[in-house]
């Protein structure tokens, strides 16, 4: 998977790049960092976690917060309705991210 972040953040037409978790944001940190000119063309940074090391990054990532409560309780309701027998098609759920500041 950090060979993935390596290759994709090799192309220098890249302005942002959003990681799934935090040992991604992490190698892409590094990667970034050890750009030649990295204020030549800067690139955001943002992810799904917001793991406490991220304040540490020179420059601040974006953070996607999930509404993980909510989306548990669904999850769990749909699981209870299948165990229960009930037929019905699959379901799509779409849930609603918030931008925040790292911790």
């Amino acid at each position: 998977r950090a060979a993935c972040v390596r290759t994709a953040l090799a192309d220098t037409a890249c302005d942002a790049v959003l990681v799934g978790d935090t040992f991604l944001m992490l190698e892409a940190a590094v990667v970034l960092r050890a750009r030649p000119d990295p204020q030549a063309s800067p690139v955001r940074l943002a992810g799904f976690d917001d793991a406490a090391w991220l304040r540490l990054l020179d420059a601040a990532p974006i953070v996607v917060e999930q509404p993980v409560d909510e989306m548990a309780h669904a999850a769990l309701a749909l699981l209870v309705e299948r165990m229960s027998g009930a037929q019905r098609d699959a379901v799509r759920l779409v849930f609603n991210g918030t931008i925040v500041s790292p911790a």
